[in-house]
């Protein structure tokens, strides 16, 4: 499209407002297909998937799911581990962020489901798995450096995203799909206040102190957002800078 070109995702962002505070690592293609990977961690090397272009230290990448940080070809955990050993005394004040968990429990199909059914043994049993996957992943990465800060960032709630607002426009409905976001959000804080050096950080309750949230009766009730500059930014999708 035509904003193409000054549309960057979120590690961009940082190293342009803060790249002078902030080491993300190379921009470069990092990492290979997962069969590579499994195979060069079977002989002692390091092993990253899927290849993406990205800075060197971000091991984040669309579609994954909870248990990418832990098993299977990814284990983004693993890989950012060895990158941690590689240069420990550089990461003495280093932060890992850790936001996953939309694609294993925050999907369409998923909120359908909790919108009829709540947060039910099934919900509780995913948002579960996730929640111990992260904790999983955080205890290896601080195997590999005991002090590095922790940033645990909690789940949106999708059905705020565009594409999904008219959806469950009911009181039920979506008071069953805010009690499994909740559950899940709610355990990722209980992880960060026994663990030091680790936060809670609220992604939902911050992007709807900005944008609006449904109300009690699942309507949406958005709000436009100024930055400071001549067009509102709206809970709208695409690359032109006015959407959110």
């Amino acid at each position: 499209g035509p904003f193409a070109d000054v549309t960057f995702q979120w590690t961009e962002v940082l190293a342009r407002l803060r790249g002078d505070a902030i080491d993300l690592g190379a921009w470069d293609v990092w990492g290979g297909r997962g069969a590579i990977a499994r195979v060069r961690r079977a002989f002692g090397l390091e092993g990253r998937a899927p290849r993406k272009r990205d800075f060197e230290h971000s091991l984040a990448y669309s579609g994954a799911y909870c248990e990418d940080l832990v098993r299977g070809a990814q284990l983004q955990a693993t890989a950012l581990a060895q990158i941690i050993a590689r240069s420990p005394r550089a990461w003495d004040r280093g932060i890992v962020v850790v936001r996953i968990g939309v694609n294993t429990l925050g999907q369409e199909k998923h909120l359908e489901r909790y919108a009829v059914t709540g947060l039910d043994a099934d919900a509780r049993r995913v948002a579960d798995g996730c929640a111990s996957d992260i904790e999983t992943a955080v205890r290896e990465i601080r195997a590999a450096h005991a002090s590095v800060g922790v940033v645990l960032v909690g789940l949106l709630d999708n059905a705020n995203w565009v594409r999904l607002a008219s959806r469950w426009q009911s009181a039920t409905e979506i008071a069953n799909i805010r009690a499994v976001l909740a559950y899940f959000n709610g355990s990722l804080s209980a992880l960060a206040k026994r663990e030091r050096r680790i936060v809670f950080i609220d992604d939902n309750a911050w992007w709807t102190s900005l944008f609006g949230d449904r109300d009690s009766e699942g309507i949406p009730r958005y709000r436009p957002v100024s930055l400071g500059g001549s067009a509102a930014v709206t809970n709208t999708q695409g690359d032109d800078p006015r959407n959110a």
